[in-house]
């Protein structure tokens, strides 16, 4: 299968198709380790599909939420870093 995957969400390296003895297949970044769920062999376009999808951009009301929601849970300390982390993401346009 030719599937288009998108770069690794967590490091952006290429991934590749990886199979389990011919009887499951997946998306597996090789750089980071970071996976997509496993789909049945012959359905590669399965978890191409798994893999290529990703969470709305940044700036969308939906990110805020979440990101708000988080600091709730981080009782607003500004200086954890999964809170630094949203930050630097959201100015930079990207995604988590």
């Amino acid at each position: 299968m030719n599937a288009e995957l998108k770069p690794c969400p967590f490091c952006g390296a290429a991934p590749r198709l990886d199979g389990e003895q011919g009887m499951a297949v997946c998306v597996l970044c090789g750089e980071c380790g970071a996976s997509s769920d496993f789909s049945p062999a012959g359905r590669e376009y399965e978890a191409a599909a798994a893999w290529n999808t990703r969470a709305p951009f940044a700036g969308d009301p939906g990110y805020l939420a979440a990101l708000d929601l988080l600091l709730k849970h981080l009782d607003r300390d500004t200086n954890h870093p999964l809170y630094r982390e949203f930050l630097g993401f959201a100015a930079a346009g990207r995604r988590p």
